[in-house]
C-alpha cells in the first residue's frame, strides 16, 4: 500500500505540485509528474538521525526530511511546507532528540554490563551471557562515540 504527501508550492512565479510516494523501503519524489529522486530509508531509521536531503526543485534548494515522526516534511527556503517552522529550528529540534536517544541506548547499554558485572562478581556462571555482554558493550562504546560526535 502507497502513502502520499504532496506540498504545493509557488517557484518562479509558477504553482508546481511536489509529490512524495513512500513505497515499503523507499521515498519516490515527484514534481508535476517528473521524477525527482528516490530517496532509500535506513535500517533503524529513528535511531540513526533519520533522513534529510538536499534535492533541487525547478532551480529552488530544498530540503527532504523525514524524522522522529517518520512523516515526512519539504523544506522550500528555510521554510517548512507542512506546519510553517524553519529549518533551522527543525534541526536544532531533531539535534535534540538524537542525543536523548543516544543517552538512553548508553544508559540501558551500561545497566547491562553492570548487570552481567555483578552477576559474575556473585559467582553466577555468566558463560552463556557472555554475547549479550559483548553486545550491551558495543552499543555503550557507539552511543558514547556519536554523543561526543554530536556535542557542540
Amino acid at each position: 500500500m502507497k502513502k502520499e504527501y504532496s506540498w504545493m508550492v509557488e517557484i518562479a512565479g509558477a504553482n508546481h505540485t511536489i509529490l512524495c510516494q513512500l513505497e515499503e523501503n523507499t521515498y519516490n519524489l515527484w514534481a508535476d509528474d517528473e521524477h525527482i529522486k528516490t530517496v532509500y530509508r535506513k535500517i533503524f531509521q529513528r535511531t540513526r538521525g533519520g533522513i534529510d536531503e538536499a534535492i533541487a526543485v525547478f532551480g529552488a534548494c530544498c530540503n527532504f526530511a523525514v524524522w522522529e515522526n517518520e512523516i515526512p516534511d519539504l523544506y522550500l527556503n528555510g521554510v517548512s511546507l507542512t506546519d510553517g517552522r524553519a529549518y533551522e529550528s527543525a534541526i536544532k529540534k531533531h539535534d535534540k532528540m538524537k542525543k536523548r536517544i543516544l543517552w538512553i541506548t548508553f544508559m540501558i547499554s551500561a545497566l547491562a554490563i553492570v548487570s552481567y558485572g555483578v552477576l559474575t562478581a556473585c559467582g553466577v556462571n555468566t558463560t552463556s551471557l557472555t554475547g549479550f555482554f559483548v553486545l550491551a558493550l558495543f552499543y555503550a562504546v557507539a552511543s558514547f562515540v556519536s554523543m561526543r560526535a554530536y556535542k557542540k
